[in-house]
């Protein structure tokens, strides 16, 4: 991964970054109070309050924001506050001039964070979060230790916001795409992680397809997948298609970032001569997207008089400092956009202030929002083309379930589905009904952000909780990047020795004939085994053992889990059951070998080869399957039930493909070499 600290870097020619900072003309700002003035809303329906509601927005939540709005709302001060509290650039990429917020952190092992929004959401939803990604010097994640750093980047889709607009046949998610890695790449940014919900996680997904060696990792929230094609692996309640909540309930959390309405979807330009010449109509469309909790005209009225009318005078949002020991029950987070707001109003919600909600509608009523709307209708004939490959790239998922939704369904798909389309990485579930979990829910996100980054990039347990006995370290810096902090080889004695105190001399003696290295003595390649993929189990974490903890029964816990599994996964048994055995001259097909384990396994595991290519073999000249011949490694794949070292477990298929050559007598499957047999 390159050096963060090339992110400071300024291109030569067509790709100067300048600093930009907004600054709507007052022409326009006029225009915009007068038509305001002018808004003429329409009559409620006559029903009853259920039906009602399913119309849309009501006239008791529009009024009172459009009055707001032309009294007390005031641009000028929100546009100085965002323009301080984010830096703002503008520069060309593939032709078209792009908006981003560009911040660096100051710590020295930072790892370049792409902050994606969706729609109707825009660039000003990393404000709520920023400080916290970017400088989180104040939130250690343990004593002595300090969290995970990230330069942040949160470009605008092109003709949203500031971005400029390009061409109609690029007005989608694949040109976005690759203008959003162009600008990573540009910035000296190489390789990073994505974040991204509802179309934002749509982007990041076109990232891991197209640009895999780029985009390390993506984190999401309520990812919206569709149903996998198998069952298998799934549980019955994880393959219950959503339902819909009735009508008025709200007792479910609705899908993230949400598209065009159905009479909109197919012809927005026709709906865009509304919405751009009405602000009255364009808010009445954001607040419907957004959905927040009631702001009825006396909620409103009463809010600023108990504020003295001071709201103005704040950002809408208010950076503070994140601890990852916050509560994560459903109570929403303490977080207030306002200072002001700490007071309880009933029906005023202290994330959806009516600043707040008039500052998404106006990051798309300046620019007018007819390009977004084309551009969520030029996506969405492309999404089924989205899901037909399976990504290799991390994905980490964070699932916000309404506590009070129904027994029979989220209203959401189910988190497990993403298992058919990305190698998930992580999935954390919380509670809350939430929608935009960045702006409504940003404590959380943070830390799902930083714990995805550390299984995917911290490595080596330094920042996990854990000890570090490998003597040569690997990777070797805590973040897994070239600037990062060295992790120092392990000097003491062997990790071998740590088991005599536990008077499990016999888990030795079986490690030294059945875990055996080659090229090193097993101690050391044990060290280095646990300083690893220890890291991958929370339940390995020094704090997991209180303040009991015997010296080293991490390091014994963990020999003693791998034994255990180890013996249950027999392979050399289970394949010579089915006349497979290793061999210097016999060659074996991999779907025998896969059906072999399958049949005594449960489920597929993943076979990895290594070696020459097949169709670089004389075997597979004139092929075309270039997959490696050499059998070197087998992952099984389970679901755990508590802790791993409980040994409780359910197991699933591989959710990858295997390395090795498809064709018939391509695999070798060697005997053992006398280095790879202990002494014993």
């Amino acid at each position: 991964m390159a050096p963060s600290s090339r992110g400071s870097r300024s291109p030569t020619g067509s790709q100067i970054v300048q600093p930009y900072r907004m600054h709507v003309s007052q022409r326009y700002l006029e225009l915009t109070r007068k038509k305001l003035e002018l808004t003429r809303l329409p009559r409620d329906a006559q029903a009853s309050t259920q039906q009602f509601m399913d119309f849309g927005v009501t006239k008791a939540d529009l009024e009172p924001l459009v009055d707001h709005w032309t009294d007390e709302y005031d641009w000028r001060t929100q546009e100085t506050l965002l323009n301080d509290s984010l830096p703002q650039f503008r520069t060309n990429i593939n032709g078209a001039r792009l908006h981003f917020v560009h911040r660096q952190s100051r710590s020295s092992n930072a790892i370049p964070l792409l902050f994606v929004h969706g729609f109707p959401e825009s660039f000003i939803t990393v404000g709520a979060m920023i400080n916290e990604l970017c400088d989180p010097i104040d939130s250690p994640a343990r004593p002595g230790e300090q969290p995970q750093a990230f330069h942040v980047i949160a470009p605008s889709i092109p003709g949203f916001g500031f971005s400029d607009v390009v061409p109609e046949e690029g007005n989608a998610m694949p040109t976005t795409a690759a203008i959003f890695d162009g600008l990573m790449k540009m910035l000296g940014y190489h390789q990073y992680i994505a974040h991204g919900s509802g179309w934002g996680f749509r982007i990041c997904r076109m990232l891991a397809l197209g640009c895999a060696g780029s985009c390390l990792a993506i984190h999401t929230v309520n990812p919206d997948v569709p149903a996998p094609r198998s069952s298998f692996g799934y549980a019955q309640q994880d393959m219950m298609s959503p339902v819909a909540s009735s009508p008025g309930s709200g007792s479910q959390s609705p899908p993230l970032s949400p598209g065009l309405p159905p009479q909109l979807g197919d012809r927005p330009q026709t709906a865009s001569y509304a919405l751009c010449d009405s602000p009255s109509g364009l808010l009445a469309f954001v607040l419907d997207a957004i959905r927040p909790p009631t702001l009825g005209r006396e909620t409103v009225r009463s809010a600023y008089a108990a504020t003295d009318r001071s709201i103005d005078s704040s950002p809408a949002f208010r950076p503070q400092s994140l601890s990852p020991h916050s509560s994560v029950a459903s109570t929403p987070i303490s977080r207030s956009p306002f200072d002001s707001q700490a007071l309880e109003l009933s029906g005023l919600s202290t994330v959806w202030t009516p600043t707040a909600i008039l500052n998404w509608a106006m990051i798309y009523w300046l620019p007018g929002p007819e390009v977004a709307m084309r551009w969520v209708t030029n996506s969405a004939a492309l999404l089924p083309s989205l899901w037909l490959s399976y990504s290799n790239v991390p994905l980490g998922i964070t699932h916000f379930r309404d506590p009070a939704a129904l027994s029979t369904g989220t209203g959401q798909m189910p988190p497990q589905w993403c298992k058919a389309y990305h190698r998930v990485a992580m999935l954390i579930r919380r509670e809350g009904r939430i929608r935009y979990a960045a702006w409504e829910r940003p404590v959380e996100v943070v830390m799902d952000i930083r714990q995805l980054a550390g299984l995917v990039l911290g490595g080596y347990g330094a920042s996990a909780g854990h000890s570090q006995y490998g003597p040569s370290p690997s990777p070797n810096t805590a973040n897994g990047l070239p600037n990062g902090t060295v992790i120092s080889p392990y000097k003491g004695p062997s990790i071998s020795t740590f088991l005599a105190r536990f008077g499990k001399l016999d888990l030795l003696a079986y490690m030294n004939k059945y875990w055996v290295s080659q090229g090193q003595p097993n101690g050391d390649f044990w060290g280095h085994e646990f300083s690893k993929h220890a890291t991958c189990y929370s339940t390995f974490d020094l704090p997991c053992y209180g303040p009991e903890r015997v010296e080293h029964e991490d390091v014994f816990d963990f020999f003693q889990t791998v034994i255990l599994y180890y013996r249950r996964l027999p392979t050399w048994g289970w394949l010579g059951a089915h006349n497979i055995y290793p061999s210097n001259t016999t060659t074996y097909t991999l779907s025998d070998m896969e059906a072999a384990l399958r049949a005594e396994y449960g489920s597929t595991p993943y076979l990895g080869c290594s070696g020459p290519r097949y169709n670089e073999t004389a075997a597979g000249k004139n092929s075309t399957d270039r997959g490696r011949t050499q059998l070197s490694e087998l992952w099984y794949y389970f679901h755990s039930y508590g802790r791993p070292q409980n040994g409780n477990w359910e197991h699933v298929n591989q959710t990858g493909t295997s390395s090795c050559a498809k064709a018939k007598g391509a695999i070798h499957y060697f005997e053992r070499t006398k280095s790879s047999v202990g002494p014993n």
